[in-house]
């Protein structure tokens, strides 16, 4: 088994974790607020973390594992009610899918309510702030900013002059984005039982086409 990059703190029973996406690459679980806003923000960005009900036990958890060097997969979950608050993620992007539950999304001017159907996708030059709901853990793929850019401009063929901006929301019962859930779903499943995967040529050809899909659909 492959140990995973950051370690924070680890209580974690054993009869649950391996029933957990990317449950191998295990970062941190904790039931202390700000020992889960600083773990996570080694991954992601500093935020604010606040517990929506104070007398409400955290169960964060956080699975994170690289591909190669501008994707990365992850497991999140809270547990109770939670309000995240990272501002400008400003360098990479988030499609962030709710497995469970769902989350009330804003960035910019615009605003969703992420479910089972309907995932976020943020864009880092928009202001950014989140609730999730009890109960909520999501599978997020981080892409860097600087690919997703350098990619537009191999794709489009000329340099990009405005920060790409996305629509918010992500239809996930959209025909056109099975095959890019599937994918996910599957590099989870593959690196989790393959670690050996990450790193390779091939986890590059995989990094290469979730960009483009990210920008042809």
């Amino acid at each position: 088994m492959v140990k995973p990059a950051l370690f924070c703190y680890i209580d974690s029973p054993m009869t649950t974790l391996a029933t957990l996406p990317l449950s191998h690459y295990q970062l941190f679980q904790t039931g202390d607020v700000d020992e889960a806003r600083e773990c996570v923000a080694r991954i992601f960005c500093p935020h604010g973390l606040h517990v929506a009900r104070p007398d409400t036990a955290l169960d964060a958890r956080h699975h994170s594992v690289r591909l190669h060097q501008d994707v990365s997969l992850n497991y999140v979950q809270y547990g109770p009610e939670v309000r995240i608050d990272p501002g400008y993620l400003g360098d990479f992007y988030l499609l962030q899918i709710p497995l469970r539950g769902g989350a009330s999304i804003r960035c910019g001017k615009q605003q969703v309510l992420a479910d089972t159907r309907t995932a976020s996708l943020p864009s880092p030059t928009e202001p950014l702030s989140m609730v999730w709901a009890d109960d909520s853990p999501h599978l997020i793929v981080r892409f860097s900013r600087q690919a997703l850019q350098r990619q537009f401009e191999q794709l489009a063929q000329m340099p990009l002059v405005l920060p790409l901006v996305f629509d918010l929301a992500v239809p996930l019962d959209a025909p056109t984005l099975a095959p890019v859930l599937n994918f996910v779903h599957y590099l989870c499943a593959t690196v989790d039982a393959d670690p050996a995967l990450c790193g390779t040529a091939l986890a590059a050809q995989a990094e290469s086409y979730l960009l483009t899909s990210l920008l042809t659909l």
